[in-house]
């Protein structure tokens, strides 16, 4: 990171944040032995008067440094800019298009060793979907059910194998990558 960077990044802590890291971050041993005070500088030497000449007052003893304290004082940070917020996209998300199968078509995963079937059917007009096509599985424990989306169906399917095995979502990122059909890979873009 260069000065400016690191710069910039503490112009953008705010009072909260600087405290935050005073109270729960503690400097090393090292970090605590640089900050403490040099030792003054050295005691003034006065100059040998002559033998004839008697000094005028007694040489002050050299000063001796202040003990050092447990917790050195912090310096004081500046107070900082306001912290700017990122600008929430409004509106929808992007949208990535997938070419849909035909109706009927059966579509296919294996997951994990387990094998999972499913067959694209028209939905009802009052479903309203852009596609016009659902997913119906017709194999494992979701058998019969429904989904509007491919990731939908995906996670339907595997939901008790997951669970079963401890999987998570492991392996359950896309359903349009997790479904395979005839002709699937000759039709993306």
């Amino acid at each position: 990171m260069t000065e400016k960077e690191t710069l910039e990044a503490a112009a953008r802590l705010s009072a909260e944040d600087i405290e935050h890291v005073r109270k729960r971050h503690r400097p090393s041993e090292k970090a605590k032995r640089a900050e403490e005070p040099s030792p003054g500088p050295p005691p003034d030497i006065a100059p040998q008067p002559d033998e004839g000449v008697q000094p005028s007052a007694p040489a002050s003893p050299p000063a001796q440094p202040a003990p050092a304290s447990p917790d050195p004082p912090q310096p004081q940070a500046a107070p900082a800019a306001p912290r700017r917020r990122r600008a929430k996209s409004r509106g929808k998300r992007a949208h990535i298009p997938h070419p849909w199968p035909e109706f009927g078509t059966v579509i296919e995963a294996n997951y994990f060793g387990t094998h999972y079937t499913a067959e694209i059917i028209p939905a009802q007009p009052d479903r309203k979907l852009q596609s016009g096509r659902l997913i119906r599985i017709t194999s494992g424990p979701a058998a019969g059910t429904e989904h509007a989306s491919m990731s939908g169906a995906m996670e339907a399917a595997t939901e008790q194998q997951r669970n079963d095995q401890g999987l998570g979502r492991k392996g359950c990122l896309s359903g349009w990558d997790f479904w395979k059909w005839p002709g699937k890979e000759a039709s993306k873009s």
